[in-house]
């Protein structure tokens, strides 16, 4: 084949390429058109949904933007005490009940201690402790008497501020046992919550 020949063959064979090229080019461009419309659609279909109900849904998305602070707000234990304080050689609370009835044969006891920033609330051995009660169906009153190393921790602290602690025990739960809340939750205790503010005089 002479230079005229392999030149027209280059050229055949190139020209096919092109057409190739662009063929498959075109279709390429003809598939992103079809989703272009295809978009187009939907939009147009969004658009409509809201102008036919944006009445209805601001009023739907005021009240969920309502619930946020609900929801965005950390949980709290109840708070079963109805009063607290202390009276001569003793300290008291008395606790609404109403939502421990299903805890029975549980039963309940007052643990108090001097408010000191320098001892861990759980470890301080300077505790009193009160008997334990029975749960009763309406609010209880419950007594725990002060005991001497009470009275050290009340002049080591020199707050004089006493916090009371409201425990949930088991029924044969072992009081001479207990020195410490650590102690108390080792055995099965479980602290419901606490009150500090009444003082010993």
């Amino acid at each position: 084949m002479d230079i005229q020949g392999w030149v027209s063959a280059a050229a055949t064979i190139g020209f096919g390429v092109y057409q190739s090229f662009y063929a498959k080019r075109a279709v390429v461009l003809q598939e992103k058109a079809m989703r272009g419309q295809a978009l187009a659609v939907e939009v147009e279909k969004a658009e409509s949904w809201v102008k036919r109900h944006w009445r209805k849904s601001v009023p739907l998305g005021v009240m969920l933007a309502c619930w946020v602070p609900y929801f965005a707000t950390p949980r709290y234990p109840i708070d079963y005490f109805m009063g607290w304080g202390s009276l001569g050689d003793r300290a008291w609370v008395v606790i609404d009940t109403s939502k421990l009835m299903q805890e029975k044969p549980n039963r309940l006891m007052v643990v108090a201690r001097a408010v000191n920033s320098a001892t861990d609330e759980k470890t301080d051995a300077q505790i009193a402790r009160s008997a334990t009660f029975e749960i009763s169906p309406t609010p209880m009153r419950m007594d725990v008497y002060f005991t001497p190393e009470l009275a050290r921790a009340f002049e080591a602290a020199k707050t004089g501020v006493l916090q009371e602690y409201l425990l949930e025990v088991p029924e044969d739960f072992p009081i001479e046992a207990v020195h410490t809340l650590a102690d108390a939750e080792k055995r099965g205790a479980r602290i419901l919550g606490s009150k500090s503010g009444g003082t010993k005089h």
